[in-house]
């Protein structure tokens, strides 16, 4: 009576009831669901880890960042006329 052949079902190419049809279409719809959520559940670690290695970047520039630059020799040596001394190790 109500019989469709999908293929499936027990025996090789039988007919399959409404019921069996309704089955194989709910347990291929719930495989197609649970993938989804598979791939979602993927797709969000990817991006946790991403920002992740962001902040850790972003943190590690954080710590080096010095706003006075390299450290200077500050103002320079003057003699006593005012002039500024250059050579800092003595006369030759």
């Amino acid at each position: 009576p109500n019989h469709q052949d999908y293929g499936g079902g027990g025996g090789g190419g039988m007919p399959m009831t409404a019921e069996e049809v309704k089955e194989a279409k709910q347990e291929a719809f719930r495989r197609d669901l649970d993938e989804q959520v598979r791939l979602k559940k993927e797709r969000v670690n990817g991006e946790k880890n991403d920002a992740n290695r962001r902040d850790q970047k972003k943190n590690a520039e954080i710590a080096v960042y010095d706003p006075w630059g390299k450290g200077g020799g500050g103002a320079p040596l003057r003699d006593a006329d005012g002039g500024i001394v250059t050579n800092l190790r003595g006369s030759p």
